[in-house]
């Protein structure tokens, strides 16, 4: 029978120093190691307050920010919720779940997620589909490094292309304009017998 290691440190006698070892071995695991932060700073809001997650950040040297972030996301995944997800949907990473979060709602989180790893959707892909579902702009696409405009994607509405022959600047350029929501001009000439 698998005991969940949550559980065992409620049951500890020290529960803030069992919760900062158990946070220093998951700050080397990857997105389940943020799965554990964030649920170990869960359990000390429970068990101290809010105002102890800064310092069991610290305790284990992390930001601050980071863990709260952390502890948001697990709280809004919690632990019954994501097992299902973790198992049957193992493509997915935290940056997926934490970019669902931005739906507010958890059952439209849980269809977004399911929609995600039906498409085998990157993060990038996964938070330009949120955007547009909250109705924000969505970003130019990347730009690559070539000679030529490659169009990768036709709709109704619009035309998606790549624009080769870019340099590292201009892209820098390019992505901080649209951040900024600056008008961002492409010029393209037409070409006869094409």
């Amino acid at each position: 029978m698998n005991i969940d290691p949550i559980e065992l440190i409620e049951r500890s006698s020290d529960v803030w120093e069992s919760c900062v070892s158990a946070g220093i071995e998951a700050k080397e695991m990857l997105d389940e190691g943020r799965w554990t932060i964030g649920d170990l700073a869960c359990l000390i809001v429970k068990q101290y307050n809010a105002n102890m997650v800064g310092n069991f950040a610290k305790a284990i040297k992390y930001e601050a920010a980071r863990v709260k972030q952390y502890r948001t996301v697990s709280r809004f995944w919690e632990k019954s919720t994501r097992v299902d997800f973790l198992e049957t949907c193992p493509q997915l990473t935290y940056t997926h779940y934490r970019e669902a979060m931005r739906l507010k709602n958890l059952k439209d989180a849980q269809a977004f997620l399911r929609q995600c790893a039906d498409n085998d959707w990157t993060v990038e892909r996964t938070r330009i589909e949120i955007d547009k579902r909250l109705g924000k702009p969505t970003p130019p696409m990347r730009l690559l490094e070539g000679d030529e405009v490659c169009i990768v994607g036709i709709d109704k509405n619009f035309i998606q292309f790549d624009v080769l022959g870019i340099d590292l600047e201009t892209k820098g350029d390019l992505m901080d304009a649209w951040r900024m929501r600056k008008p961002v001009k492409l010029v393209l000439s037409e070409v006869k017998d094409a």
